[in-house]
């Protein structure tokens, strides 16, 4: 080869690295902000920065202070994040307006942050704002046989602090509870022993989208835990008893404890003789609460297991309120004592075992909603005197 030719090959070669350097250079400047035109600022967000609750299929809009030029419109300047991750989304530049879409819609619940980076705005610091996916509006909350709970209960876990299963039921359906709250006082609400009472799990279920929503009512020292179908076999059959025949308000081991071996109210073969009943002992025996409910259908009646009001006043606070929101109070001293704790239900065994007050709501045969909203706001009640 001439030296002509080696001079030329050279020049060609120090040309094209050159080109490459500029391509990098360019390229990298787009990101790094280098091309910015003095001074670009976020003027509006929708959603806003701190929006609970939004559509999970709404785009995200970012108004800027002006137009974009060409080469500011790089790859990588607008972030969306969840939990860290980056999530693929499109981007829509118009004039000064950004639109942000992700390629799937948004989980529901989910926590969303949107980065908009500091080498477009030309500052030190990128300008981050997020919001909070909203649950659907139609949950069918009323539709009470397990996969229906199962789903919505799942569709929840991001508004709460835990959704986890306590046990398994005779024909292997996991037993939810879901908790909504962080203090440390304690409240159990129970629904579904009896099967065929499928309106005390509807009703949970409404408290449990309630409080999805709703969480900042709950106070700071109380926490809500609500299994709302004890008995997942027992409803889809519309059935009172478990798949074993056990009605398991029945099987819990109160000390004198008997043997009823009657169709309709068959305690089981001995005390805690039922995944069911076990699952609620071990979460007892876990957990320390402050109060319990549970909830059961057409008589009516809210009963207190505070034999002669042994904890400070609270019988008489209780009856106050079942007469306000129309209730009968059935005061368990209006029983024989020995006669309640023979039947190994679970407002007794609460009392004679972990000593604390329990109330059962036995429901009025009414629309859902209209049950609902009355033990809403028994539940209101019942927080109040658990932070008194």
């Amino acid at each position: 080869m001439s030296l002509v030719n080696r001079v030329i090959w050279v020049l060609m070669a120090v040309l094209f690295v050159g080109y490459l350097l500029v391509v990098i250079y360019v390229k990298e400047s787009r990101i790094k902000g280098e091309f910015n035109k003095k001074g670009i600022e976020v003027t509006e967000t929708s959603p806003k920065d701190g929006e609970k609750l939004v559509p999970r299929d709404k785009a995200v809009f970012i108004n800027l202070s002006r137009t974009l030029m060409t080469d500011e419109k790089a790859d990588g300047i607008f972030l969306l994040k969840t939990d860290g991750i980056d999530i693929s989304h499109t981007e829509e530049i118009v004039n000064n307006v950004v639109k942000i879409k992700p390629i799937k819609n948004f989980e529901y619940g989910q926590k969303v942050e949107v980065v908009v980076r500091k080498e477009l705005l030309g500052g030190n610091e990128n300008y981050i704002f997020g919001f909070r996916v909203e649950l659907p509006q139609d949950m069918k909350l009323d539709d009470w046989k397990y996969q229906a709970v199962e789903r919505n209960l799942r569709l929840m876990k991001n508004y709460s602090e835990e959704l986890r299963e306590i046990g398994m039921s005779v024909r292997g359906k996991n037993i939810y509870l879901i908790k909504f709250g962080q203090g440390s006082k304690k409240i159990l609400l129970v629904g579904g022993h009896h099967g065929y009472e499928e309106e005390s799990t509807s009703v949970l279920m409404r408290m449990a989208d309630y409080f999805a929503r709703n969480a900042g009512e709950i106070p700071k020292e109380v926490s809500i835990w609500i299994v709302p179908a004890l008995n997942p076999d027992g409803l889809d059959k519309s059935q009172r008893q478990n798949a074993n025949g056990v009605d398991l308000n029945r099987n819990y081991g109160v000390s004198n404890w008997v043997l009823d071996k009657t169709t309709t109210f068959y305690s089981g073969p001995y005390p805690f003789s039922e995944p069911e009943t076990r699952a609620v002992k071990t979460l007892l025996d876990e957990e320390k609460f402050s109060l319990a409910i549970t909830y059961h259908t057409n008589w009516n009646l809210v009963e207190s297991n505070s034999y002669e009001d042994k904890f400070a006043g609270f019988n008489k606070y209780l009856g106050e309120v079942v007469t306000k929101i129309g209730y009968k109070y059935l005061n368990a001293s209006d029983f024989a004592f020995e006669d309640l704790e023979s039947k190994g239900e679970f407002v007794s065994w609460l009392y004679q075992t972990y000593n604390i007050p329990a109330v059962c709501v036995e429901m009025k045969t009414e629309p859902v909603e209209k049950s609902f909203e009355r033990n809403k706001i028994l539940l209101k009640e019942m927080i109040k005197w658990v932070t008194k």
